[in-house]
């Protein structure tokens, strides 16, 4: 997830709150500590060549940001204010594990139908 603009700070904290990987701009008052935990701090952030889950802005870089965005190939990345509210900061992730071909039941795969 990326912070930017003006309100980083906030949205860095709401971000981290929700349990997400956070990247934001200097200064954040970090400037001694790029990594801190989850918080990543760097000089620019690369919307065009990072992988990113969400983008977080409020302030009149929205339009650019949202041109960006939509110029990515790839899937889509949401656009997101702090006026949104913390579900919107969530990212869902599903993982499904295929286990027939690593211990599965084998015997339910050969089941005759009556």
């Amino acid at each position: 997830m990326a912070c930017l603009g003006a309100d980083a700070r906030a949205q860095a904290l709401v971000a981290l709150a929700a349990g997400n990987a956070v990247l934001v701009e200097r200064p954040l008052g970090l400037e001694d500590h790029p990594v801190v935990g989850p918080l990543i701090v760097v000089g620019r952030v690369d919307l065009e060549g990072t992988e990113l889950a969400l983008v977080v802005c409020d302030g009149p870089e929205v339009p650019t940001l949202r041109r960006i965005l939509a110029e990515r190939p790839g899937a889509r990345v949401p656009l997101v204010s702090l006026t949104d509210g913390l579900g919107r900061f969530v990212c869902e992730r599903v993982v499904s594990i295929d286990t027939t071909a690593s211990g599965g039941n084998a015997s339910l795969l050969m089941l005759k139908e009556d």
